[in-house]
């Protein structure tokens, strides 16, 4: 009977804990948001103060990542340095750290050591496309700090590389309006498969295929 007792007890703790566990990590996660909800209106001074609020918690990581790149916006930018350094110090492989990191180096007004900030973003873009050869951002920004620095054939390579990418755009955009037909949403689907014919005019890419695609969305 005491052993029952005992046992009672410590399931009715356990209970306790773990609910008391899921609302905090509720509340965490809805902090976040409101902070998102300040970034994403442009109240930069409100957001920035959320964040660093919201570093205290499950969501560090992202949160500090968020402060950086609302320091960003500020022009606060020796202050998103730290921040993103620090996460790439936790986490080498973090793309969205490097290619913000990069981006910082690169737009800071001051003359003072500008050539050596350059060279450091390309370094930093270059580790974020070892780990993820699809960031768009980071290769085109390689692209444009070799423009810069007259690197024409490495600048040449990262933009014909970008248009690579259009061709997965177009066959995902394709795909999406092929499915929007299967679920009778026949507006969304040539939309799609206009975006996708555009996109493919754009970056010289046949458009016979799109074209048959979009004969049959449009057949009733």
């Amino acid at each position: 009977m005491r052993n029952r007792y005992h046992h009672a007890i410590l399931i009715g703790i356990t209970s306790s804990f773990l609910l008391h566990a899921c609302s905090f990590a509720h509340n965490a996660e809805e902090f976040f948001k409101q902070c998102l909800v300040h970034y994403e209106k442009r109240e930069l001074e409100k957001a920035a103060s959320c964040f660093e609020k919201a570093r205290r918690g499950d969501f560090r990581i992202r949160a500090t990542l968020m402060l950086a790149r609302t320091h960003y916006f500020e022009n606060k930018f020796s202050d998103a340095r730290a921040l993103l350094e620090d996460i790439v110090e936790d986490e080498p492989s973090h793309t969205s750290a490097l290619y913000w990191l990069a981006r910082t180096l690169a737009v800071d007004p001051h003359p003072e050591g500008s050539d050596e900030r350059e060279k450091m973003a390309i370094e930093y873009l270059k580790k974020a496309l070892e780990v993820d050869t699809h960031h768009m951002h980071a290769r085109l920004l390689l692209a444009l700090l070799f423009e810069k620095r007259g690197m024409h054939r490495e600048a040449l390579y990262e933009y014909l590389a970008a248009l690579e990418e259009e061709e997965i755009l177009v066959t995902a955009r394709a795909n999406l309006g092929i499915l929007y037909k299967r679920l009778g949403l026949s507006e969304r689907a040539r939309n799609e498969i206009n975006c996708a014919i555009a996109i493919s005019k754009a970056a010289s890419i046949p458009t016979k295929n799109l074209t048959t695609i979009k004969d049959e969305i449009s057949e009733k």
